[in-house]
């Protein structure tokens, strides 16, 4: 019977060699679908593999066997299409009719303008068949042609098309991609979590924002809670002791994880997908931090130490360019006089690239830089002077959060970072005015100073929030306190206090609501019979008291003493031009992970973030957050 006994038996009547033929190509298909997806696995692999050798490895070998297979695909079909070929060649061509008239029928008709071909409908015709416009493809096959992207069928034809997102954009937000296009009426914007496929004129929040009301709000508007440091972790001496709800930990959690309950942010890890984070610098380029929009480099020069000078591109003192010494406050030496040539430090690297300044280090601890920055347990230099002494400038630990000032002569890891001219937020020091020595040496181009300015007003050009000051007409900051509230941070929602108990210094203990070692509640010694006195002593703890309570918590509800993070963003906002005595150290409620003995202690005036002993006595001011 032939092909008709296909028709017979109900079967198609295609010859079996260009069935075979359909069928092996299809598969071929399939599987060449396969090994793009496994190339594009192995990228999202690479590309989250932040420079672990093993998961390296891993998209590497994904990778391989992917191109390995996919070169063994495109063999095949070649392979599959010669073979095929010379059978038809060796056995004549299939019979007249049915598949040969299918592929004889065709589309016939101008092609329509701004439109394009709807997918397959020009295959398998029974009959010549026109061309037309549809609003939608259909499975019919019948040439249907479809608009193009941004016209639409009017009067059959494909014009322009004339509907739009309406209103205004919506601030620190934007559109899903083609969102704009293809609308089939005026559309008003819309604020969305996530884009979908309706193509509604839909709008997300930005990077760094988040809806609020359908308002995109910086993320520090989010809760006071945002800034809260985590719980210690296994490897933290008596970890379960230094909880959350009780001051948590620094970042570092003694070089452990990241301590869980953290404040941090979205980083990027930077890889040839990204083009290392959009600097082309396949070399230097580390992460990204989402939120400021800065690309941190990894440790300059395999992490070798180097003075302050080398890290700033300046001239060494006692060279002819900058002759003297840099011993002491006010020595001409300090200053940075710029290389042209022959750079060193950040600006070697090429244009983009720069010391960080002061409050950017901070920044990316509070975003979580031990967590995503490499060989983050190290103290590196700032680009920005001390105010007070300029033979001094600020390094930090992106470790621990733990800032201090030392001789610009001392030797100290060097790291960049890259903003491209896209930054998010300009955390930049300002430049040094008249209380500075020699001030006119000490510009915000050059690291600039502290907000303490040596006892001076905010540098003009330095970084800094929105702040108000709590009086009656605002409740006293929405507190009802009259006599502790100060002033509230816009950034981060929260209402810092005066200095309590008249100025009057205290132990870290009575700051955070604790009894104190060595009493019935908390009666733990340490080492030579002194009550927390070394790392791991029992008593270091904070047992919290119920009643005659202490400290923050004395004042009543939603009133605490503050965070590390918390006190290191109301320096950056600018806490030395906002609060009262400024320039106190103050307890935080956070304990020092690797030495529990000692809590972290803050100078809003300066940045200055250290621990010591929970028995010292400090200042202490508190947090409203209901």
């Amino acid at each position: 019977m032939g092909l008709s006994y296909g028709s017979e038996t109900g079967l198609g009547t295609t010859d079996i060699r260009i069935t075979t033929a359909q069928i092996v190509r299809s598969l071929i298909g399939i599987l060449g679908i396969v090994f793009v997806v496994l190339i594009i696995l192995s990228g999202v692999y690479y590309l989250l593999s932040k420079s672990d050798p093993e998961k390296v490895a891993k998209a590497k070998k994904i990778l391989l066997s992917a191109i390995i297979g996919l070169i063994i695909i495109l063999m095949a079909y070649a392979l599959t299409s010669y073979i095929l070929n010379m059978l038809i060649e060796v056995t004549g061509p299939p019979p007249a009719g049915n598949q040969n008239q299918a592929l004889a029928n065709t589309c016939e008709g101008d092609d329509p303008e701004n439109a394009y071909l709807c997918d397959y409908d020009d295959i398998d015709l029974t009959q010549p068949t026109t061309k037309i416009l549809v609003s939608q493809c259909t499975d019919a096959k019948k040439c249907e042609y479809y608009c193009n992207s941004r016209y639409i069928l009017l009067n059959n034809s494909c014009q322009p098309n004339p509907y739009t997102c309406q209103d205004a954009d919506i601030p620190n937000a934007t559109l899903c991609v083609s969102e704009d296009i293809d609308l089939a009426a005026n559309t008003a914007k819309t604020l969305v979590s996530q884009c979908t496929s309706g193509r509604k004129c839909e709008y997300v929040c930005n990077v760094g924002y988040i809806d609020i009301n359908n308002i995109c709000q910086s993320r520090k508007s989010i809760t006071p809670e945002d800034l809260f440091n985590g719980s210690a972790g296994p490897n933290v001496a008596d970890f379960a002791f230094y909880t959350e709800d009780k001051g948590g930990v620094d970042d570092y959690n003694n070089n452990g994880v990241m301590p869980v309950g953290s404040f941090t942010v979205s980083w990027t890890g930077c890889a040839a997908g990204n083009n290392y984070c959009n600097t082309n610098d396949s070399v230097n380029a580390d992460t990204k931090d989402e939120s400021t929009n800065l690309v941190w480099s990894k440790w300059l020069d395999n992490g070798t130490s180097h003075t302050w000078f080398w890290a700033n591109n300046c001239y060494d003192p006692g060279t002819p360019e900058n002759p003297g010494t840099c011993a002491a406050n006010g020595d001409d030496a300090c200053q940075c006089v710029k290389k042209t040539t022959v750079k060193t430090g950040c600006e070697a690297l090429g244009n983009g690239w720069r010391l960080p300044y002061q409050k950017e280090y901070p920044q990316a601890y509070i975003d979580g830089s031990w967590g995503n920055l490499s060989n983050a347990n190290n103290i590196y230099w700032s680009a920005t002077n001390y105010s007070a002494y300029t033979n001094y400038a600020w390094a930090v630990y992106p470790s621990s959060g733990f800032t201090y000032s030392y001789t610009k002569p001392s030797i100290y890891k060097v790291r960049c970072v890259f903003d491209g001219g896209t930054l998010l937020k300009n955390l930049f020091n300002g430049s040094a005015g008249s209380n500075v020595a020699d001030y006119a040496f000490y510009t915000q181009d050059k690291g600039g100073v502290d907000d303490f300015n040596k006892n001076g007003a905010m540098p003009g050009d330095s970084f800094t929030g929105s702040w108000t000051v709590c009086a009656a007409g605002n409740n006293y900051c929405n507190t009802n306190d009259s006599v502790n509230a100060d002033a509230k941070d816009d950034s981060t929602n929260l209402v810092w206090s005066k200095w309590l108990d008249g100025g009057t210094s205290h132990t870290w203990f009575w700051a955070n609501n604790c009894y104190e070692p060595g009493t019935p509640e908390n009666p733990d010694g340490g080492e030579g019979g002194l009550p927390c006195n070394a790392n791991g002593d029992d008593a270091c703890r904070c047992i919290k008291k119920t009643a005659a309570k202490t400290g923050c918590e004395a004042m009543g509800a939603g009133w605490r003493l503050p965070y590390q993070k918390e006190y290191l963003q109301a320096y950056i906002d600018g806490s030395w031009g906002d609060f009262s005595n400024a320039n106190n150290i103050c307890w935080s409620a956070t304990t020092a992970s690797g030495y529990t003995a000692g809590a972290y202690w803050n100078l809003p005036s300066t940045g200055h973030s250290s621990y010591y002993y929970k028995t010292t006595n400090y200042k202490v001011r508190c947090v409203f957050s209901p």
